[in-house]
């Protein structure tokens, strides 16, 4: 159980509460005072990072982690939470957590290294392009003025240039 859970890229904030970042597509904190755990996105939320949280509070819900009655928006955009029991009676609550948490990233590595693969091969693509996607640049004679753009006459950069001048 110990090494599962050091697997998990975490830290501790001022407040107390544990921070997992892990995931491709948030970050996972747990607020043990509360009882709950807080998915935030870590980008601009979508189709792609809600089915994520929500893959992550379903496999918590089957392992009987959160109350599935509990998981609900949070007070932050994009930030879903879900309560879990933080009774005094289970020892190692919060290692259990974190323990389930760091399976479902273990879970989760299939979809994490599908998208860093594509990143990969778009990096590969663009840095050590194929003949036929490139170019030979060859030598540009160096002219006053080049293209359409005139360098005297910045307005017409932003379509400033029919406003009254003094």
């Amino acid at each position: 159980m110990e090494r599962e859970i050091k697997n998990l890229d975490m830290k501790r904030s001022l407040s107390g509460q544990i921070m997992v970042f892990n995931h491709i597509d948030m970050d996972i904190v747990l607020d043990e005072k509360q009882g709950k755990i807080t998915a935030y996105t870590k980008k601009d939320f979508g189709e792609l990072v809600y089915k994520s949280q929500n893959r992550l509070f379903d496999f918590l819900f089957k392992k009987g982690v959160v109350f599935p009655e509990s998981v609900k928006g949070a007070n932050v955009f994009g930030a879903i939470e879900g309560a879990y029991p933080s009774d005094k009676e289970v020892e190692n609550l919060t290692e259990i957590v974190l323990f389930n948490i760091a399976n479902f990233m273990q879970e989760e590595q299939g979809y994490i290294k599908s998208f860093e693969y594509v990143d990969d091969i778009e990096d590969e693509r663009l840095l050590h392009p194929n003949k036929e996607d490139r170019t030979e640049l060859g030598e540009v004679p160096q002219e006053e003025k080049k293209g359409t753009l005139n360098p005297g006459m910045p307005g017409y950069y932003y379509g400033l240039a029919g406003m009254y001048r003094y």
